[in-house]
């Protein structure tokens, strides 16, 4: 039978039946036999036909009670089963229980065919067991091929018939020695005789056997006849080391060695074995040169899938074998594990499925405490204590963001409102968007988000795919009435919206709006007294500014400037010594446009020679002071008479000179 295995990720075929190592050597019997075997098989084919003598059918001798035919197949079965502690070695019983196989057949029939059969399962030896009985003797014999026909046989017979001698010795039984038995010779007979005209084994198994190619022995064990030995036969322990003893003299001879490890039994199935025994209590991984198993009592366990450990870790087995090409969960004693290529793998973390599910991993062991987002190969997932979340729906976080899920997967799709432990948020495309300023919706109404949180602070207009909307405190006001304003002015809202259908005047706010379409045109103000910012000057406007008694609103409106008003003004009297200053100069705010002097005053009896000019010598101080009053009288007419002047015209020059020269003249 051949099994076809994975290991490694590659397919391999294995015998189940034969192990393919050879026997390595064959012992020589030292002392007795010096010349080796010619015909040992390699023990990997090395095929054993044992005979239990007689059956049911063709009954055996009989002696104190007991049956030939059911001794000598407890010694068989004893036999059979010491054989198959030894590698290589496969024993087939020419009938499995007492019964014949050829129940219809003679004697002479069912005899020949034994050998037959044993050429038919490819043996290399035939070994009949028997009891003697006829004479009040006692002890062994074992008989072996005559040196006729194939002279070989003759040799490798007596020295295997020995060896079983010597066992059987060994364990008290008599030993009457090793014998061959010729044909009586009736030239009539034609089995008798050989094809080659020699004189033939008298016996007709080994007779059969050597035709077939193989040795063929008969083993006597004791006598049925002898109450001794009777005595013997009629103890089961005594009837298992008979067929020990024969087992392991025919091992001696062909050098067999005990079975060690996983070998394969006569029974078709992998045993592990120590010195030839079944392990039966061993369970777990054991190696042959197919590589790993795993053993139940003893045995590959090929219907075992799942983990197991051998002196290197643990591993993934399939069909009793390990698997180096599977890589998913699996579970023992201790829990669910990753496996990668067959070992587990402690350094993963991530997603795995088994038969219940997709699970989360850490460290290569099932984390039952993880909840958030995951990775395999049909995209991320929501882990809600360390399987998959089927049910949730929301926001969830991985190294890259946060994300909106839908029934347990990532959304790409969803663009809204969102929540998580810090609050409401905007999802755009299935990401959080930390760039939305704007409205969203939720179960609980319309909001207004910024920087893709939500703000509860905002008070004002805001715009959706239906319309603009008055936001209060951050979520939409579906009572409000009133006026609102964003970038593009001011608008009268009802019920929350725009009132693109209303236009009138309202008053709001202590003021009087006139709407046009919902949009407001004018505001009508009630304006205080006003308050001066900036003073005008001479050459600056000024500023004046006036606030709404209302709402604070404030209007400013500008200050002409004054403009300047100049006029000549002594800055210096002249005196007799010196000449005086005289300037044209603003009396608003004091520039100096232009100057003059004033000649000195004439001392006291000078006289002018100008008959043109009026003499000045007899002026007295009392004049000069005349003079002077009579100066800042016209000064003063001046300045009254510009203030007066609707237009701010300077007086002529001409004229102010020829009045200050008609005073001087006085």
């Amino acid at each position: 039978m051949i099994l076809t295995i994975k290991y490694g990720g590659t397919e391999i075929s294995m015998k189940k039946r034969l192990l393919l190592i050879p026997v390595t050597a064959i012992a020589v019997i030292a002392g007795i036999w010096t010349q080796k075997p010619v015909t040992a098989k390699a023990a990997d084919d090395f095929v054993i036909v044992l005979d239990p003598g007689h059956d049911a059918t063709h009954v055996g001798a009989r002696g104190y009670g007991l049956k030939e035919e059911e001794l000598n197949m407890k010694i068989a079965l004893s036999c059979k089963a010491e054989l198959e502690k030894y590698d290589g070695v496969k024993v087939y019983l020419t009938h499995p229980t007492i019964d014949c196989g050829l129940p219809g057949s003679s004697t002479r029939e069912c005899l020949y065919s034994r050998p037959d059969y044993a050429k038919s399962v490819g043996a290399s030896l035939y070994v009949s067991l028997h009891n003697n009985a006829g004479m009040d003797t006692s002890g062994h014999e074992v008989y072996y091929p005559n040196a006729n026909y194939i002279p070989e046989f003759n040799v490798e017979g007596a020295a295997l018939a020995q060896c079983i001698s010597d066992k059987l010795s060994d364990i008290g039984i008599n030993d009457r020695g090793i014998h061959t038995r010729d044909s009586n010779g009736d030239e009539d007979d034609e089995t008798n005789w050989y094809d080659d005209g020699s004189r033939a084994d008298y016996y007709a198994v080994i007779r059969g056997s050597k035709k077939n190619g193989f040795i063929g022995l008969i083993v006597e064990h004791a006598y049925i006849s002898n109450a001794n030995d009777a005595s013997l036969l009629g103890d089961d322990n005594m009837l298992a080391l008979m067929g020990q003893a024969d087992a392991q003299g025919i091992a001696e001879y062909y050098g067999f060695a005990k079975k060690s490890g996983l070998r394969i039994g006569n029974d078709d199935i992998w045993h592990m074995y120590s010195d030839g025994d079944i392990v039966s209590d061993y369970t777990g991984m054991a190696e042959n040169e197919y590589g790993w198993w795993m053993l139940t009592d003893g045995s590959i366990n090929f219907d075992y899938t799942g983990m197991a450990e051998n002196q290197y870790g643990w591993w993934y087995i399939s069909n009793g074998a390990l698997d180096l090409s599977y890589t998913g969960m699996a579970e023992n004693e201790y829990g669910w594990w990753y496996m990668s290529n067959g070992a587990l793998d402690l350094s993963y973390t991530g997603m795995a499925l088994n038969q219940y599910g997709w699970w989360y991993m850490s460290n290569g062991a099932l984390d039952l405490s993880y909840t958030g987002m995951a990775l395999n190969q049909y995209g991320w997932w929501y882990m809600n204590n360390g399987i998959v979340d089927l049910s949730y729906t929301g926001m969830a976080e991985n190294e890259y963001g946060w994300w909106y899920m839908s029934n347990g997967a990532l959304d790409l799709s969803y663009t809204g409102m969102a929540e998580n432990e810090y609050g409401w948020w905007y999802m755009s495309n299935g990401a959080l968007d930390l760039s939305y300023t704007g409205m969203a919706e939720n179960e609980y109404g319309w909001w207004y988000m910024s920087n893709g949180a939500l703000d509860l602070n905002y008070t004002g207009m805001a715009r959706n795919e239906y319309g603009w909307w008055y936001i209060n405190k951050g979520l939409l006001d579906s009572e409000y009435t009133g006026i609102a304003s964003n970038e593009y002015g001011e608008w009268y809202f009802v019920d929350g919206v725009i009132a693109y259908d209303y236009t009138d005047e309202i008053e709001a706010d202590g003021h009087t709006y006139v709407i046009t379409n919902g949009y407001v045109t004018q505001v009508k103000h009630s304006w205080d007294d006003g308050v001066t910012v900036t003073e005008a000057t001479c050459t600056d406007n000024g500023i004046i500014r006036y606030t709404c008694k209302s709402c604070d609103k404030t209007k400013e409106e500008v200050i002409k400037a004054k403009g300047h008003e100049y006029s000549w003004v002594v800055a210096k009297p002249a005196t007799t010594s010196e000449e005086g200053l005289e300037e044209y100069k603003c009396l608003v705010c004091g520039d100096v446009k232009e100057t003059r002097k004033l000649e000195k005053l004439q001392a006291e009896g000078d006289k002018k020679t100008d008959n043109n000019n009026v003499s000045d010598k007899n002026i007295t101080d009392k004049d000069v002071a005349d003079k002077d009053i009579a100066n800042k009288n016209i000064t003063d007419k001046i300045s009254s008479d510009n203030k007066a002047s609707a237009d701010n015209k300077q007086i002529d020059r001409s004229t102010k000179d020829d009045v200050i020269s008609s005073v001087n003249n006085q």
